[in-house]
């Protein structure tokens, strides 16, 4: 038992053993589970920390991959933007650079501008003056003592003495004295104001605007100076040649002693007026610094014809005589212009042309409320500058003597609902804001609001439209008549332009034939061109060149200068109801400088009614070659006698009306020049004159174009049904071209027949001539048949009532001092010519002897074109009489 029992407790040990080993087992495995657990945990935690970590890395990679690329960005912003603010700055630079080189070119142009009119201001007052010289010399009278001692009488007046004027007294010069009371600097003061830039020309453009009234009341005079000032900016000398010391172009110019003396006619003759410039009580003024004309002649004036400053005795057509003669209108009442629209026509028209100069006023106590004055001053008269009408709207311009003040109603400067495109287009006005608007007291105003306030107005004649003012102290010379007209000898003429010379090969019947093709292109050929080459005789060169020898070379100048020259048309009517008419006309020529020119005389056959576009009164004349012994300086003189007719076998003159032609004419040496001259007619008694200026189609054209060609004939050929010489042209236009030809053709000859020539122009049948090869057997063909084909429609031929086939005695000069006989024809034409078509040309001549016979071809083309016609033709190297082959390969 106690075996069993030991067995039993060792069992019971060992199961006990064994339960401890499991747990312990067990307590391992937990522990080794939860160490197990804890490792993985913590190697979750470790893993954990490492992803957070890295992902805060990254962020911060991230984020300063994010700043980097940021500032990358603001990097290449800031670069672009630098970059834009250089290419901004280089545009402004280059922007200011070019406006700067703009301005430099504008403000040159403008110079060269204000030159070129003041040199033809300076040739308008030269021939102004001559005029009055002579007309002067011609008004000379003797005074009787009688009239001398009313005159001297006459001079006293306001308790001063005026003395008539005498150039040998009054005429004072510059002083070379310094008036010591002077004290502002010599430089600092003119009489008128010079063009910036240049000391040279004076600035003459809106000079009116710069007159300012002073505290005097003499807005009427102030008036006058602004409307006279205003009409000198056309040529017409009226107020700036009456201050003494004068200039050698007649302007007045600063005094340094500071004594000036006005010329004015006061009490029936010219007077002297001294003025000191120290003690002058002038109060206008002009707005420019250091500008003293203003004052110096109110000053002059208000001594002369007011006491002190007592201004009831300023009136403005007393102002307006004084200065420059022009008459008073005592008829003239302001109201007709809104009244009557004739007169208003009349009005406008008169200061649109120079003939009238106009002050307007509006009466005292116009505005009994001074707050609805609208700009405007009562009992106070205005320069009226310019008058309008589009359609309905008639508008004044006004200058208030005051500036500043200007009107405020309706087309005031800030009105910019009234003033519609026509308006302003027609006015050269601009409205703009009432903050921008220039106070200079320049205005427009409606009429309907002019004839509100303005009621009183005086208006002055120009004295060149009364002819016969002088007729109670001269024999007046009634049937004189002056007009100017510029000097255009002939063309520029540019012999063989642009000329391509192209060979050509052509087979015919296997064999092969070359040609020679001449293309000539007018590109860039105008009546701007010049031949001055210093010593002006490169004309003659370049024509004896194109035409076979100096002889011909003159003698084709000679004929071009009397057909394509200046011409000019007198238009004699005679006045019904004389008993006696005269029968010679006198021609006088005023070339003005160095100039040096003849002039011919004729009548005009078949002259129309009516003058036609461009040509005056058409016709032709008979006339004669004209030579250089007929060349004078500066003054030119003809005599002509009008043409007998046969009456009742008796030659008499018949009073009707007639056209007489006056042509001007230069020797080579002046060929280039287009400068003006006055041209005089004086009878003949009995005739009403008028005159119009002939134009040539080269004087309004766009391009031109000439060559030469030269024809030869066997001797012998019959003049009146022999065969003709013919030349063969293909003429084709870019572009659509109003197209006109002229043929002047020589010959140097002594056979006293004249070959008869003609032309004509057809546009081209059949398919299109788009290669060379095609012209040239185009030409052969005409050439062969003697004419074009017969599907060609002529397009326009030779102006018969307009040629010239005349024959003159000694056309050209020869080196052993003799001339020869020979011809001269002259034909002319025009047409117009499509673009992209071929037309022909075809010059005919009858000719009779071996003598050559030179064409010389002059083209215009009349419309503006950017590129003119082209000319081309075929030269044949062989004879000119075979054959055109049956088969042509």
């Amino acid at each position: 038992m106690e075996k069993f029992a030991k067995q039993q407790k060792e069992q019971e040990q060992l199961a006990l053993q064994n339960k401890e080993e499991q747990e312990r087992i067990r307590r391992n495995e937990l522990e080794e589970e939860q160490k197990r657990i804890q490792a993985e945990e913590e190697e979750i935690q470790e893993i954990i920390r490492i992803q957070k970590e890295e992902e805060e890395r990254l962020r911060k990679q991230k984020l300063e991959e994010e700043e980097r690329i940021k500032n990358e960005q603001e990097e290449e912003k800031r670069k672009r933007q630098a970059e834009e603010v250089r290419r901004q700055m280089q545009e402004i630079e280059e922007r200011q650079r070019k406006e700067q080189e703009e301005k430099l070119r504008l403000q040159l142009l403008a110079l060269e501008n204000a030159q070129r009119e003041e040199d033809e201001r300076q040739k308008q007052l030269k021939r102004s003056i001559e005029k009055q010289t002579k007309m002067t010399q011609k008004l000379a009278f003797k005074l009787t003592s009688h009239q001398k001692d009313v005159l001297e009488k006459s001079s006293h007046f306001h308790g001063k003495h005026f003395p008539q004027w005498d150039d040998t007294i009054h005429a004072i010069t510059v002083s070379n004295e310094q008036n010591p009371n002077n004290n502002q600097n010599r430089n600092q003061k003119v009489i008128f104001k010079k063009l910036e830039g240049n000391d040279d020309i004076f600035e003459w453009k809106e000079r009116w605007n710069v007159v300012k009234q002073g505290r005097i009341d003499d807005c009427e005079f102030i008036a006058a100076l602004i409307v006279m000032c205003k009409m000198e900016e056309k040529n017409k000398l009226l107020i700036s040649d009456k201050l003494y010391p004068r200039d050698q172009n007649q302007i007045s110019v600063y005094n340094p002693s500071c004594k000036y003396n006005l010329k004015l006619f006061i009490n029936g003759c010219w007077r002297a007026i001294k003025i000191d410039e120290k003690s002058n009580k002038s109060s206008a003024r002009s707005v420019e610094e250091g500008e003293l004309w203003v004052s110096l002649l109110e000053g002059g004036y208000m001594n002369c014809v007011c006491a002190c400053e007592d201004t009831c005795g300023i009136w403005f057509n007393d102002a307006v005589f004084a200065f420059c003669g022009w008459i008073q209108d005592s008829h003239f009442l302001l109201e007709q212009i809104w009244e009557n629209d004739k007169e208003w026509e009349k009005i406008m028209r008169g200061m649109k042309e120079n003939k009238v100069l106009i002050e307007v006023g509006i009466p005292q106590d116009t505005f009994p409320d001074s707050k609805d004055q609208m700009g405007l001053t009562s009992n106070h008269a205005y320069a009226l500058l310019d008058m309008f009408k589009v359609g309905e709207t008639k508008l004044l311009k006004i200058r208030n003597p005051h500036r500043g003040a200007v009107w405020s109603g309706k087309y005031s400067a800030w009105d910019n609902e009234s003033w519609t495109t026509q308006l302003q287009a027609a006015t050269g006005f601009t409205p703009v804001s009432e903050n921008e608007a220039i106070r200079d007291g320049n205005f427009y105003i409606e009429l309907n609001d002019f004839k509100k306030y303005f009621k009183d107005g005086d208006l002055c004649w120009n004295p060149e439209l009364f002819p016969f003012k002088q007729e109670k102290i001269k024999l007046h010379q009634e049937d004189e008549v002056d007009f100017d007209v510029h000097w255009e000898p002939v063309p520029m003429l540019h012999i063989n332009s642009g000329q391509i010379n192209r060979q050509i090969s052509i087979t015919i019947k296997g064999q092969k034939q070359t040609k020679q093709i001449i293309i000539r292109k007018s590109i860039g050929i105008t009546t701007e061109r010049s031949w001055h080459d210093g010593r002006r005789n490169q004309l003659i060169k370049v024509i004896s060149d194109a035409i076979g020898g100096e002889s011909t070379a003159k003698a084709f100048y000679s004929v071009t200068r009397l057909i394509l020259g200046t011409q000019i048309d007198l238009i004699l009517t005679p006045r019904p109801g004389l008993k006696k008419y005269g029968n010679v006309i006198n021609i006088n020529a005023f070339w003005e400088g160095d100039n040096e020119g003849g002039i011919h005389v004729s009548e005009v056959e078949n002259a129309t009614d009516e003058p036609q576009k461009n040509i005056s009164v058409g016709g032709v004349t008979n006339i004669l070659l004209y030579d250089d012994n007929q060349i004078n300086k500066q003054l030119s003189q003809q005599t002509y006698k009008l043409q007998q007719e046969q009456i009742s076998e008796q030659n008499e003159i018949v009073v009707k009306k007639r056209v007489v032609r006056v042509i001007p004419f230069c020797s080579p040496k002046h060929f280039s020049q287009r400068d003006a001259f006055t041209l005089e007619s004086v009878g003949p008694l009995g005739y009403e004159v008028t005159h119009f200026k002939r134009h040539g189609p080269w004087q309004y054209s766009s391009h031109e174009l000439s060559w030469s060609d030269i024809i030869k004939s066997k001797k012998g050929m019959d003049l009146t049904s022999g065969p003709r010489n013919k030349l063969f042209y293909i003429l084709k236009a870019q572009k659509d071209t109003d197209l006109h030809l002229h043929f002047i053709i020589l010959q140097n000859t002594e056979s006293k027949l004249k070959p008869s020539a003609e032309f004509q122009v057809v546009k081209l049948s059949g398919p299109q001539l788009v290669y060379e090869q095609a012209i040239v057997l185009r030409l052969l063909g005409a050439q062969n048949r003697g004419q074009w084909d017969q599907n060609d429609k002529i397009i326009f031929t030779e102006k018969k009532p307009e040629s010239y086939e005349k024959l003159y005695p000694s056309l050209f000069p020869h080196t052993d001092n003799t001339n020869k006989d020979g011809w001269f024809l002259s034909h002319s034409g025009s047409g117009h010519v499509d673009r992209n078509s071929y037309y022909g040309l075809c010059i005919s001549i009858r000719q009779f002897t071996v003598d050559p016979l030179t064409v010389v071809v002059v083209v215009y083309v009349l419309a503006c074109v950017t590129v003119g016609v082209i000319l081309v033709y075929l030269y044949f190297t062989m004879k000119a009489c075979f054959k055109l082959p049956e088969e042509i390969e």
